[in-house]
């Protein structure tokens, strides 16, 4: 190459955004990023990343959008490599920021050679790719000793069965299928006919590292009908093989929920037991139709309203366990009026829809979410498994409400916080515009309870939506170094968000609303007041 090109030639990286998560991008992504003249995104690539570029918000960074939606692309990968030869060639600097890796299902290869036939210098930056640490947050190694020896990861988009000649057919080998929602049940049957057992685990994992993210499980013989009864959308990564098992989501379910898909060479009385992983919940092992003891009524069961107390779900011991009080806690409280059961939109078991289906259908049932604001759990997977049932109702969302910010206000207390300390409520974070309009509202009225003005109460999120906690507590160190910086979790339970609540870099980490001892009778005034509506 001549000096000449190389003052007036751009150069193209291919850089893998991870799988979701700003946070997974490796350091030279975020560098390149940072002095890019031009980004070329696709639809799964971290976007909130862009939002936090100088140059990006100054307007010198051009962002171009070749986000490709299931069956839809509105621009074809011919279009793209040329777009990036045509930016090169113009002496920009342009970075290709792709969802997972560039070289996983990615098409890299096909743009790193529109790059080099052009002239075009190119380099491709890893990634971390959703075939393997998606199936990880869901608590499902691809390998396992003794369990898997390898893994194959395939297109869902592609017919299968010509690929699976050189895939080992057994349960032992894991298969990942990224893209595979729309063509699921076709792919499973070409699994089995290509070998496999209907009665192989199978785990589909949406929206990792999103705000729905949620894990289904079934079998090979039941996926397509399970994954069509839970609305289960793109993006998804599908897990098939013997490793499905170690997953929370499974052992919570067990064989009851996974369609009878325990295979006959594992003894039901030990085989979940040995494999459930520290911090799984044994709460979580109640079948739903089992529903919690309450009074019954001289004419029957069908006189008693079901309250499908629905909460996040869970793989935190202590977190479950303080959920489950205070569903038992308000099957105490509503006593004959209600039959009061548990259910769960992800980690464990019973899922809504399951819950609902184990409802007799001659009985009303009420969901009342557990959940603090009113997200795409409420809006999207609660109300399409109410309108599914029929016969069912969907109470709000717990807040905001003022029972919440006097419990909130309580833990401020119980943490020391005085009048001089800043104070930064921390919520899960959601992609949804009502959801955080009531993290608002909640974060006004506590502003008002405490007697500080709005702007000395912080709201910043863990996942989602922005400010980070982390950014929130260091802006308030920053603006008074003296003083201390108290973080209070505005979650219900002990769990993953308050464990990265504690890590914010707070001088101080209050309690979430529950804790280890009985649930404040407010909170389960409240649960009873949505039921009765």
């Amino acid at each position: 190459m001549t000096a000449a090109t190389r003052r007036t030639t751009g150069r193209v990286w291919l850089v893998g955004g991870g799988p979701g998560d700003p946070d997974l991008i490796t350091v030279r992504g975020l560098r390149l990023l940072e002095r890019a003249d031009v980004v070329v995104v696709d639809r799964l690539a971290p976007r909130a990343l862009l939002d936090d570029l100088p140059r990006v918000r100054a307007g010198r960074t051009q962002v171009v959008d070749v986000g490709k939606d299931p069956g839809h692309h509105p621009v074809r990968q011919s279009q793209i490599n040329e777009l990036l030869v045509e930016h090169a060639l113009a002496g920009r600097d342009v970075v290709r920021l792709k969802g997972g890796d560039p070289y996983v299902l990615g098409r890299g290869g096909e743009e790193v050679e529109a790059c080099v036939a052009a002239g075009v210098p190119v380099e491709v930056v890893p990634g971390v790719t959703s075939a393997v640490s998606v199936p990880a947050l869901a608590g499902i190694p691809l390998t396992h000793r003794g369990v898997a020896r390898g893994f194959t990861v395939l297109s869902g988009h592609d017919d299968v069965a010509p690929l699976l000649d050189g895939v080992p057919g057994g349960p032992e080998h894991t298969v990942v299928l990224l893209m595979a929602v729309s063509g699921l049940a076709g792919t499973a049957a070409a699994l089995v006919a290509g070998g496999r057992s209907p009665q192989t685990p199978v785990a589909i994992v949406e929206d990792g590292y999103g705000p729905r993210q949620r894990t289904t499980v079934a079998t090979l013989g039941t996926a397509g009908a399970r994954a069509a009864a839970a609305g289960v959308r793109s993006p998804a990564v599908v897990v098939v093989g013997d490793v499905v098992t170690l997953s929370p989501a499974w052992q919570a379910q067990g064989a009851q929920g996974a369609q009878g898909a325990r295979r006959a060479h594992e003894p039901h009385d030990t085989a979940q037991d040995e494999a459930r992983p520290a911090g799984r919940p044994a709460q979580a092992d109640r079948p739903a139709e089992q529903g919690r003891p309450s009074g019954r009524g001289e004419h029957g069961r069908s006189a008693v309203r079901v309250l499908l107390a629905t909460s996040h779900g869970t793989s935190s011991d202590d977190g479950a366990r303080a959920v489950s009080a205070l569903v038992d806690a308000v099957a105490a409280r509503l006593g004959d009026e209600a039959d009061v059961r548990p259910a769960f939109v992800d980690v464990q078991q019973p899922d809504l829809p399951a819950a609902l289906a184990a409802v007799p259908p001659d009985r009303e049932a009420v969901v009342v979410p557990l959940l603090l604001s009113a997200g795409y759990h409420v809006h999207v997977d609660a109300t399409q498994a109410v309108a599914a049932r029929g016969g069912a109702s969907l109470a709000p969302a717990l807040g905001p409400d003022d029972r919440l910010v006097d419990v909130l206000a309580d833990r401020a207390a119980e943490a020391g916080l005085g009048p001089d300390d800043e104070l930064v409520l921390v919520a899960a974070g959601s992609s949804d515009a009502r959801a955080l309009h009531g993290c608002e509202e909640t974060a006004s009225r506590l502003a008002a309870r405490l007697g500080r003005p709005r702007s000395r109460v912080r709201l910043a999120y863990l996942s989602a939506a922005r400010p980070r906690a982390a950014d929130a507590v260091a802006a308030a160190r920053a603006e008074r170094p003296a003083a201390r910086v108290v973080a209070l979790p505005y979650l219900l339970a002990p769990g993953f968000f308050v464990d990265l609540a504690a890590k914010a870099g707070a001088d101080v980490t209050a309690a979430p609303l529950l804790t280890g001892g009985a649930p404040d009778p407010r909170l389960v005034d409240l649960v009873v007041e949505r039921f009765h509506g």
